[in-house]
């Protein structure tokens, strides 16, 4: 952590200041999108296998409107978790 001296750059210590606040945001933002993620996934799981439960018993069109829908949701999750993957690599390109 850094100590603000008293006589000093009063800009220097801002800069100091600011710093360290802006690496608590990061880091509490990270502990966010990880605890997202878990919730997330456990979600994910559980429509994901209600909807082949679905097809399981569905015939016909009602069968093909609910692969649609597993195509779907298996596509939008796809690109979250890109996106999830993406934002980590980049705050891990952060000097902390």
């Amino acid at each position: 952590m850094v100590q603000k001296n008293k006589g000093a750059d009063g800009k220097q210590q801002q800069q100091n200041s600011d710093c360290v606040s802006f690496k608590k945001k990061l880091l509490g933002r990270c502990q966010e999108e990880f605890q997202k993620e878990k919730q997330l996934t456990s979600t994910f799981a559980a429509e994901r296998e209600a909807k082949l439960k679905e097809i399981e018993h569905a015939d016909g069109a009602k069968r093909k409107e609910v692969e649609a829908q597993l195509e779907a949701l298996e596509s939008k999750m796809r690109k979250k978790y890109v996106g999830v993957n993406r934002y980590k690599q980049r705050r891990s390109n952060y000097c902390i």
